[in-house]
């Protein structure tokens, strides 16, 4: 009887391995004990936990009602949420790690984004919501959602699962511009007016801001008669025809055809064909320098030096004789800087009460409304109104860099449509709709 050679097979890697050698018995334990972790040992669980005397009549017997059918489904957890939920009983290594809220929560979640039925659920959601921020306090609230951020312990979480987290949970991670936690405008949101635009003002006060309006309106009537001093008063008026005569005068200019005849016949003459071509300059000789020539001009250049040499000494010499007019001119400079400095400084400290530019058009000062004198009555009820309180609100927004300016849209002309009846459906009624009649009974 011949004895089977055993095969020599490689078991280099892991899939040679498991193709040879039988390890099924291993996976099982392996497999059973990773379920007794997940399930729990039923060593461990007491018979009354395992066990239980069902007492509920049969359903047959029992009948329940179409609204208590709706209401045990909606209060049951969804299917589609099922897979979120955590069978497993293997403790988690992270104790610090944020629970996800269980199905529980989410049906409730689920259950109030609808809205309430009748007046007084809805009352009673109203009286439910807290308003825990003083809307009037000075205080700014929290932007965002930097509370939950710092509830979270993100020591070993990533930016990527926090993201996610907030995005699921309701709480999504936005981008806060940058000018939502900086003040762009120091200027109070309400400025109180000019005592003297009162119903019922001072002399003094009213005299006051009638100058004022007074002294604007001269400044805009100023830039207006410059500006028709520069454009329109720079060119004189014409008449069509002198206008005319100009163009022609312009045009004609500079032609000068018998001048260049003439010019032509000249050049003619003085080169004529016998004459041979000769140039302007005669050629040049190349006459070479003596030697006495070469030393008087080496002991000039040397000459030069020592001049040069002598005046750069004697500055010298004089700069050290003068440090304190040097000292006087480093300082006088110095304080030039610092003034320019502070001008910068101050300037920029201004910007914070200005209004600065937001869009394509720059922000314009408001006519004020102003009674005059013959309008004062000193009594409410015959004053006249004036002012806006919208359009007052409106521009201290845009003065607060808090809305860019704007100019108002006017109306848009628009071309009348032409009617026309296509050729496909001329010839089609006869008569017009309109003029048909019934006929009447005799």
């Amino acid at each position: 009887m011949k004895v089977a050679k055993k095969k020599k097979v490689s078991k280099k890697n892991k899939s040679s391995w498991r193709k040879h050698v039988d390890i099924t018995d291993v996976d099982n334990f392996l497999e059973s004990s990773r379920l007794e972790e997940r399930i729990g040992s039923f060593k461990d669980v007491a018979d009354s936990q395992l066990f239980q005397v069902d007492k509920t009549p049969s359903k047959k017997s029992q009948k329940v009602s179409a609204k208590e059918k709706r209401r045990q489904n909606a209060a049951r957890p969804l299917k589609c949420l099922q897979a979120l939920e955590n069978t497993s009983k293997v403790g988690d290594p992270l104790k610090a790690r944020t629970k996800r809220k269980n199905l529980k929560n989410m049906v409730t979640m689920k259950h109030a984004t609808r809205k309430p039925k009748t007046e007084e659920a809805a009352q009673k959601e109203k009286q439910e919501i807290a308003f825990d921020h003083d809307l009037w306090s000075s205080e700014e609230p929290s932007i965002g959602n930097e509370k939950v951020k710092d509830d979270l312990d993100t020591n070993w979480l990533s930016k990527k699962v926090v993201d996610h987290h907030l995005r699921n949970t309701g709480t999504a991670n936005f981008r806060v511009p940058k000018t939502a936690r900086r003040i762009t405008s120091k200027l109070k949101a309400f400025e109180p007016p000019h005592p003297g635009m009162s119903y019922n003002p001072k002399r003094e006060d009213h005299v006051q801001l009638l100058e004022g309006v007074v002294s604007t309106e001269e400044d805009l009537l100023k830039k207006e008669a410059h500006l028709n001093r520069v454009t329109k008063e720079m060119f004189s008026k014409m008449s069509p025809e002198e206008r005319e005569k100009q163009l022609l005068q312009e045009m004609s200019a500079g032609l000068g055809f018998d001048v260049e005849i003439k010019q032509e016949d000249e050049i003619k003459k003085e080169f004529s064909e016998d004459e041979s071509y000769a140039t302007v300059n005669p050629p040049v000789e190349r006459k070479p320098k003596s030697k006495k020539a070469l030393r008087k001009k080496a002991e000039e250049i040397e000459k030069k030096n020592l001049l040069r040499k002598a005046k750069m000494d004697k500055k010298k010499n004089s700069d050290i004789v003068q440090i304190g007019k040097l000292k006087q001119s480093i300082v006088k400079k110095e304080m030039k800087l610092a003034n320019k400095r502070n001008k910068e400084d101050k300037e920029e400290a201004e910007k914070d009460f200005k209004p600065r530019r937001l869009g394509p058009l720059a922000f314009k000062e408001v006519d004020l409304d102003v009674a005059y004198p013959g309008e004062l009555t000193g009594s409410l009820r015959t004053t006249r109104s004036h002012g806006n309180i919208l359009k007052d609100r409106y521009v201290s927004l845009e003065k607060r860099n808090m809305v860019a300016p704007s100019k108002r849209q006017g109306v848009r002309k628009r071309h009348k449509v032409k009617s026309y009846i296509k050729n496909t459906h001329k010839g089609v009624l006869e008569k017009p709709i309109n003029a048909y009649k019934p006929r009447q009974r005799k």
